[in-house]
């Protein structure tokens, strides 16, 4: 018997945020996002 544990998609849900499965709409968010130079700057 080889039943998944985990249903999928799955949604995590917290009292802050949700984690969801990233699919293809996401995308131009997720670039716009990742294109911010800021989140790659190591600060000390």
């Amino acid at each position: 018997m080889n039943t998944a544990w985990i249903k999928h998609p799955t949604i995590l849900s917290g009292k802050l945020v949700n984690l969801i499965p990233l699919e293809e709409e996401h995308f131009n968010e997720l670039h716009n996002a990742a294109s911010d130079k800021r989140i790659w700057v190591e600060e000390h």
